[in-house]
């Protein structure tokens, strides 16, 4: 009688390794003897009958017996850690077969990752080009876990599908990926980006909560591997080998505030994920110089208000992102003196108009329509602070702080009442804009999904406005805006989103 017929619990076919490798397989259950001898994850087909002490799990054999590979240490005792001059070693991960064989051939990962840099870079640059390409040419052959999770995520940021859903067979192969490297104790750069455009894709398909969960576990994997300070207290990551690298890093962290801060901006809450940028952290180098692995001036953020220093695309997002975060604490946050509520208010006013000024006039002088889309993030981060603040100021009803009928509290509604007419005449002009670009043959893949809220916040204005007013010349600012966000849900399903909830009238 067979092996297996005499243990029913034996697998009937050789685990995946073993196959590979031609070797003889024990084929026990949870781990053949070769896999527990050399201290690797065990994974039989899912298609080979097991017995029932085996568990499937996500479509891949999870062996009972893995040893955690990250040195614990590091975490309950860092200073010993320290101490021991150890270092945290990326593990070597046995990846199931289902997400190796995923990212197809050389010549498919190559015409994709050309896609992506073509489309989704343009306004969300945080992978590194020359490293990615760098990476792929020397080991094609033997990519890591955490790259293989790298390039699905990135092929996933490229789908386009009109109903997305955590059914998405894509989708929930690039979760599970995520999970099974994690699970393996990899904590990695590659990760966070993962996880980043994890987050990115979640929230550009408006599916909620995972968006909301993700880009704060994003944070977490960030303040773990240190990045979002030069000298942090605790690092898991080892020290950059190039200023190539650390640029990366930097763009990286930047990725995460200004998508935590955009995702919080219908919550009002400040309980963000991570804490503000401070004075004297550095902004994104210009993104061409970086692409070519040159180095150039980096501005810090105490000094970036200063429009008389060329700053790249990217720059001036995460400048609007770090504005952003700031009205969202200011109107958010309960302050016990309104006076200094107010004068507040103004400050953020002041900084934000002259802000926006400058990077209005960069849009209209920028030298082709693809200089203009790299700075859509920026203009939709800048109109979407522009709009949460004078929005809290124009209805006195709503003020918590005390000041209702005082000179303070009358000079910012003032403001705000003027202010919001602007902006929404503003974001009027964007959209018109959008519109001219798409009919003009722009790829609406390239077109920043972080437009959308500062079009739903002016389409919610203009609503209101002519139910209230019944000034039905005001349509036609309506109609635009709809007529951009129903061309931006081609590709983006928060724009859809956005645009059912606008012509419902549901509000």
């Amino acid at each position: 009688m067979s092996s297996v017929a005499e243990n029913p619990s034996a697998a009937r076919m050789s685990c995946i390794t073993c196959r590979n490798q031609k070797r003889k397989c024990s084929k026990e259950i949870p781990a053949c003897e070769l896999c527990r001898r050399n201290q690797r994850r065990c994974e039989y087909p899912v298609e080979c009958p097991i017995g029932s002490t085996a568990e499937l799990s996500m479509g891949y054999k999870v062996s009972t017996e893995i040893r955690p590979t990250f040195p614990a240490l590091v975490f309950f005792d860092y200073y010993t850690f320290q101490g021991q001059r150890n270092r945290v070693e990326i593990p070597r991960v046995d990846l199931p077969w289902e997400f190796r064989s995923a990212i197809g051939g050389p010549d498919q990962v190559v015409r994709e990752l050309d896609a992506y840099f073509s489309s989704f870079q343009l306004f969300f640059p945080v992978v590194s080009k020359l490293r990615m390409h760098h990476n792929l040419t020397t080991n094609i052959e033997h990519l890591t876990a955490d790259t293989v999770l790298l390039l699905l995520t990135m092929r996933l940021m490229l789908h386009i599908d009109r109903n997305p859903s955590p059914e998405n067979a894509l989708y929930d192969q690039v979760k599970r990926c995520n999970a099974f490297v994690e699970r393996s104790g990899v904590v990695t750069m590659k990760l966070l980006q993962s996880n980043l455009l994890l987050a990115f894709y979640e929230f550009s398909h408006a599916i909620f909560p995972a968006a909301y969960f993700t880009i704060r576990h994003s944070a977490s994997i960030g303040l773990a591997l240190g990045i979002h300070s030069r000298s942090p207290p605790f690092q898991v990551l080892s020290p950059s080998t190039s200023w190539c690298e650390l640029e990366e890093r930097r763009r990286t962290w930047w990725g995460v505030i200004m998508l935590d801060r955009y995702i919080n901006i219908g919550t009002g809450s400040n309980e963000f994920s991570c804490a503000d940028a401070k004075p004297n952290d550095l902004l994104p180098m210009n993104e061409e110089c970086w692409d070519k692995g040159e180095s150039t001036l980096i501005q810090s953020l105490a000094v970036s208000s200063s429009t008389d220093v060329t700053a790249s695309p990217f720059t001036r997002a995460s400048q609007a992102a770090h504005l952003l975060s700031r009205i969202l604490r200011h109107i958010n946050g309960k302050h016990d003196d309104y006076q200094t509520y107010y004068d507040e208010a103004k400050q953020l006013h002041y900084i934000i108009t002259s802000f926006h000024a400058a990077l209005s006039q960069e849009f209209l002088n920028s030298e082709d329509e693809v200089s203009q889309i790299r700075l859509l993030t920026a203009v939709g981060l800048c109109f979407s602070a522009k709009m949460a603040l004078y929005d809290t100021y124009t209805c006195a009803e709503v003020d918590i702080n005390g000041g209702i009928g005082t000179d303070a509290q009358l000079s910012m509604q003032q403001i705000a009442l003027n202010e919001i007419k602007h902006t929404c005449l503003a974001v009027y002009s964007l959209a018109n804009t959008l519109i001219s670009m798409s009919n003009g043959g722009a790829d609406v893949r390239g077109m920043s999904p972080l437009v959308c809220n500062c079009l739903y916040a002016a389409g919610m204005h203009y609503s209101c406005y002519i139910r209230e007013t019944r000034q039905v010349e005001m349509q036609r600012g309506l109609a635009v805006i709809l007529e951009s966000l129903r061309g931006l849900g081609a590709i983006w399903g928060i724009a859809r989103e956005y645009l059912n909830v606008l012509e419902s009238g549901n509000f």
